[in-house]
């Protein structure tokens, strides 16, 4: 998920507004040869210093750049680029051709080899990894993952209080899981079977616009446009996401879609977490309410993520399942993701190895094979912290809620906590909780 993996999505939504942007994009897109070159160095320097990625990280980057670099004449920034000149209006046939054959020869001649540079030198120290990668196992890890885990969720809880928030989470959705179960038996049959009732992109997007708007603020009128991963990117690339709109164009928004990584059920729940009530909705929505403008210069991933992550769950209620089985698939959803957050502080900051891992989750009833563990392991040693960006800002929002219903009772207002939750914009969890405080008097 890094550069390489996002810059050539970046650069294809590159607006062009005016033949000064034209302009702009041809100046800056040779720079990315010795932007690249400097992210060889820094690798090259982080080896040196026994710090390099992990062997099956540094694979994936490998197959990224060779995946967008194997049909160089029909590369994605030429394809893209030739479709905006052509469509740009008040451009001579000649202008058009001129612009096509400078943007492709800075491809041909310093964008691929950008990416075959960054494919050799991840080939030549791929193996130069000391350990399994976890911080755990670094001189002053655990300091750093501290840290790290402060930037990732915008909480200054410590790792200790992370854990404690993650536990009881867990520990509540496991109690209402069985709950369920116990109630009705059968629920589990239906679980194993149960389905969404919508599986084109746009039917699902009308269904959650609609579901929604007793639950959530209304905003004004805004378009999308939903684009699917080029074939070239797919197999490395999320299943879904959102593009953040410019602030002075939030009301032209682009998601994607990568039908390598979907199933019929999945697209549901990736685009409640992409769309409405999800990314574009929560983005479009703080920019028409925002009154301050230097505020989108500041952001908040563990709130922006753990907000996602919070409507995800609550998506399936959404749907055209039974109330039990979405429940129960709203708690599952929750539970693996808790799950997979704790196992990230484990790895990183406890030393759990992948039987650890695998004995973790078959304590909290949940059985992985070998090829799933192994895969979740590496996921998280790819990318220490990441779990704890959507599990850790969930679990915030999610006590908050229960906190509120809890005193406000029959006073409690669902849209209402939204509508708050929202207006806060992403701000860290601290800054939060002082105005949660006011809204509940």
């Amino acid at each position: 998920i890094g550069e390489q993996a996002q810059l050539p999505l970046l650069l294809a939504e590159y607006h062009f507004y005016d033949k000064a942007s034209i302009h702009t994009y041809l100046q800056m897109l040779p720079d990315i040869y010795d932007y690249f070159s400097g992210i060889c160095e820094f690798e090259k320097e982080k080896s040196k210093n026994k710090l390099f990625m992990s062997d099956s990280a540094a694979q994936k980057v490998i197959n990224q750049c060779h995946a967008f670099t194997k049909n160089p004449s029909n590369n994605l920034l030429i394809n893209v680029f030739n479709e905006k000149i052509d469509s740009f209006p008040d451009l001579s046939n000649e202008e058009k051709e001129a612009y096509k054959k400078k943007n492709k020869d800075i491809v041909l001649n310093k964008v691929i080899p950008a990416y075959n540079l960054l494919e050799y030198t991840i080939t030549s120290l791929k193996d130069s990894s000391t350990n399994t990668g976890s911080l755990f196992n670094y001189e002053k890890g655990k300091e750093f993952y501290s840290l790290l885990a402060t930037s990732n969720t915008g909480t200054s809880r410590s790792i200790e209080e992370i854990i404690t928030l993650l536990d009881n989470t867990i520990l509540s959705d496991t109690t209402s899981m069985f709950a369920l179960i116990a109630k009705n038996p059968e629920l589990i049959n239906d679980y194993l079977v149960s389905d969404f009732g919508y599986y084109k992109t746009n039917e699902i997007i009308k269904c959650l616009k609609n579901s929604m708007s007793m639950d959530f603020p209304t905003i004004d009128n805004i378009n999308h446009t939903v684009k699917t991963v080029p074939s070239s990117l797919s197999e490395y690339m999320s299943p879904a996401f959102y593009m953040i709109s410019p602030y002075d164009n939030y009301t032209n928004n682009v998601i994607y879609i990568n039908k390598h990584a979907n199933s019929s059920n999945s697209l549901f729940t990736n685009l409640a977490h992409e769309a409405y009530p999800g990314h574009l909705y929560q983005n479009t929505y703080f920019c028409q309410k925002n009154e301050y403008p230097i505020l989108n210069l500041l952001s908040n991933i563990g709130y922006q993520e753990g907000y996602a992550s919070y409507v995800t769950v609550m998506s399936y209620n959404y749907s055209k399942m039974k109330d039990d089985v979405a429940k129960l698939c709203g708690l599952n959803n929750s539970l693996i993701l808790c799950l997979s957050a704790r196992a990230d502080i484990g790895i990183h900051y406890e030393g759990w190895d992948l039987e650890k891992v695998t004995s973790f989750f078959s304590e909290n009833n949940y059985s992985l094979d070998n090829s799933s563990a192994e895969e979740l392991y590496n996921i998280i040693i790819s990318d220490p912290g990441n779990y704890l960006t959507y599990a850790v800002g969930y679990a915030e929002i999610l006590a908050m809620k229960n906190e509120a219903e809890l005193v406000l009772k029959e006073d409690f207002n669902l849209k209402n906590f939204h509508t708050f939750l929202l207006d806060m914009g992403p701000v860290p969890f601290d800054i939060i909780y002082k105005y949660f405080y006011e809204f509940i008097e």
